[in-house]
């Protein structure tokens, strides 16, 4: 998966996650609206969500242990869903603020800033973008 689809992905359901449609990102629709998959897309044969999904989490985990290790709000994607999560980075891991219908403007500022500065971070390596292009 190369940067601008990450970017992609990651833009998606943040938006939608802010925007109070997080319980609706689900396999099927991030592969219609992401991926371009057809109306016939099944989930269940063509695995292309969870392992965009595994490989972003993969680069979650390498960013905020690199260069991202100073971000104060963190996103989190859970295995399992793809509904992204914020978290104050002292906090531990395990407790996850989960955003409102109507999130402040500081998460958001601060959601733009993190996903600003993923995709520059993604962009911005390409020797380091270990994705293939499908």
């Amino acid at each position: 998966m190369n940067a601008a689809r990450q970017s992609a992905f990651l833009r998606f359901v943040v938006e939608r996650t802010i925007g109070g449609d997080g319980a609706q990102l689900k396999e099927y629709l991030l592969g219609v609206e992401i991926f371009g998959r057809g109306q016939d897309f099944d989930p269940r044969l063509d695995p292309v969500v969870r392992v965009e999904a595994r490989r972003l989490r993969a680069k979650f985990q390498e960013y905020y242990e690199g260069a991202g290790r100073a971000e104060a709000v963190r996103i989190v994607i859970r295995k399992g869903g793809y509904v992204p999560t914020f978290a104050r980075a002292e906090e531990d891991r395990t407790a996850q603020i989960v955003p409102t219908r109507r999130p402040s403007s500081v998460w958001i500022a601060a959601a733009c800033l993190v996903i600003t500065g993923l995709a520059l971070w993604l962009g911005g390596n390409p020797s380091r973008n270990t994705f293939r292009s499908w």
